[in-house]
């Protein structure tokens, strides 16, 4: 819901428009007319930009405060200066923004915020995801530097550390990807390019993805898919996302053991299955460090990669007609069952994987 908010002081097209997407702005083009509609029509939130005909928004600020002494004020500066943000938060600013700081393409959630108006929560998963990329991404570049030993040779002890960062760098823009593909969803900007999909193809390539972090837990994938299956009316990418996301899923949740995945062609639709079996592991089987790590098998930041995972793998599926049922505490170790219409066009033959485990990458 729209609501009469903010008052935008300074004349400002661009920042009234941005504004405008998410709250109701009325403007004032100098900072007299700014303190008049003050006392005339107390709003919840003031933002003061610098220039103004008449004064400073600094001088706006203290102005403001001496007729409404609780009154949220964010400063735009047009020349941003450590002191002068000094001064306007020690003068009770609620916010110091430079006219050309990124930042400032927040300033509707961060307007919204302070002014107490609760918008859509897939607009702040947006917003989230956005603000998480750039610092990644410079996360990213760092630790690809340190690798490759740019400050000097690692040490065995360093390099195991360096490798934990990087997984945990990984998470965090797969985390970001996942709110991205989520928002995308919910407001329905998310787009298929179907076309006829091979789903061993495509299992067969997710499960190459998922190897590495399989490998990293000790836990074996199994593909067993029937060897005739009519090809699916799919978005390829998105199908093989799918797959990622849910046997991703599954080995954060597997313990030791085999991941398996099926598939069987059922009346007017395909139905694919996703397995946990348990079974003893020897102790060389165990990844190194495998002891220290035991407590944290499950971090929260799993739990919310899985779970977001999931989630995005559930709008995709039903994105392309068909759903995802998961079942996490099943007695028969079935842990999500997927079910896709299929285009009849004609089965391709495949040899029959459903005996063997599947071949490691080399």
């Amino acid at each position: 819901m729209i609501v009469d908010t903010v008052l935008l002081a300074g004349d400002d097209a661009t920042l009234r428009s941005l504004l405008e997407q998410e709250l109701t702005v009325r403007t004032a083009p100098t900072a007299a007319a700014a303190l008049a509609s003050l006392k005339s029509r107390p709003p919840s939130l003031l933002i003061a930009c610098d220039p103004l005909p008449d004064g400073t928004a600094l001088d706006l600020l203290r102005a403001a405060h001496r007729i409404l002494p609780s009154l949220g004020v964010i400063v735009v500066a047009e020349d941003p200066q450590a002191a002068e943000a000094r001064e306007a938060m020690r003068s009770g600013a609620a916010d110091y923004i430079g006219r050309h700081d990124p930042a400032l393409a927040r300033l509707p959630w961060i307007a919204a915020r302070l002014a107490g108006v609760e918008l859509p929560s897939r607009e702040l998963i947006a917003s989230i995801a956005h603000d998480m990329r750039t610092p990644l991404a410079g996360l990213h570049a760092l630790l690809e530097l340190m690798a490759g030993g740019a400050d000097g040779p690692l040490t065995e002890a360093q390099r195991t550390r360096l490798q934990r960062l990087r997984a945990s760098a990984d998470c965090l823009t797969a985390i970001a990807e996942h709110l991205s593909d989520l928002s995308l969803l919910h407001d329905g900007r998310l787009t298929l390019s179907p076309g006829r999909v091979d789903l061993h193809d495509a299992a067969a390539t997710a499960m190459c993805q998922v190897a590495p972090l399989a490998r990293s837990r000790a836990v074996e994938l199994r593909l067993a898919l029937a060897s005739e299956l009519p090809p699916l009316r799919a978005d390829a990418a998105r199908l093989r996302q799918v797959i990622v996301l849910l046997l991703s899923a599954a080995v954060r949740h597997a313990d030791g053991g085999v991941v398996e995945l099926s598939a069987e062609a059922r009346e007017q639709r395909l139905e694919m299955t996703l397995r946990e079996i348990a079974r003893p592991l020897p102790v060389e089987a165990l990844p190194s460090g495998f002891e220290e790590c035991e407590g944290e098998s499950l971090s929260d930041r799993d739990r919310l990669h899985g779970a977001l995972g999931i989630s995005v793998a559930r709008g995709l599926l039903r994105l392309h007609g068909g759903d995802l049922r998961t079942r996490p505490h099943s007695t028969d170790g079935v842990l999500a069952v997927v079910e896709l219409p299929w285009d009849v066009g004609g089965p391709p033959r495949r040899p029959d994987h459903r005996r063997g485990p599947h071949p490691r990458p080399g």
